[in-house]
């Protein structure tokens, strides 16, 4: 288990910052933002030492993205969905526009959330994309 910082801030100036320890807390957190209920959807970031993840909330299907640092490479999860669906996400309070190819279930998402919060590396349970 890692230490994660997780961050979010949505176009209406809500954001915040906190550290989680464990993928209940990690869940739990995302659920308090979405409870929320930002004006739009939302990424929500995870950083620890070994790298980033990001995760959607506030639609009925999510993303996911991960990287190890600042230099390439980055990944986000392959989805089903065609490019032009695409889907927009706020972070830090800017807008996301998002390919419709990184669409993924919610419950995939999170499961890489759990994965990522357990090893703070790049979930296997999720497919990636690298961009």
């Amino acid at each position: 288990m890692v230490t994660a910082t997780a961050d979010w801030g949505a176009y209406d100036g809500w954001c915040g910052e906190r550290e989680v320890t464990t993928a209940p807390e990690a869940r739990a957190l995302c659920d308090e933002i979405e409870e929320h209920k930002p004006p739009t959807r939302m990424l929500v970031g995870f950083t620890t030492d070994s790298g980033h993840f990001f995760v959607g909330l506030g639609a009925a299907d999510s993303c996911a993205m991960f990287w190890e640092s600042a230099d390439p490479p980055y990944f986000q999860s392959k989805g089903t969905h065609a490019v032009e669906e695409r889907i927009d996400f706020a972070y830090g309070g800017q807008e996301t526009e998002l390919p419709g190819t990184v669409r993924i279930s919610r419950e995939s998402a999170f499961a890489g959330l759990e994965e990522f919060i357990e090893t703070g590396r790049r979930p296997a349970c999720i497919e990636w994309e690298e961009t």
